[in-house]
């Protein structure tokens, strides 16, 4: 079930990072972290958050 969830989140940020990208003319980088706030995924966007700042 977890396996299930996990995997409609993730379909659903890339669809809506997809969306924020063609359309909304954001970097991936920055229509990924849009779509994952949006969707209140907040250990996506911590991993993100370290990305950005190089740790």
């Amino acid at each position: 079930m977890k396996a299930r969830l996990n995997g409609h989140f993730r379909e659903l940020r890339e669809e809506g990072a997809a969306m924020m990208e063609h359309d909304g003319g954001l970097s991936r980088r920055d229509a990924e972290h849009q779509a994952a706030e949006r969707l209140h995924l907040p250990a996506f966007l911590v991993i993100r958050a370290d990305a950005r700042s190089g740790n």
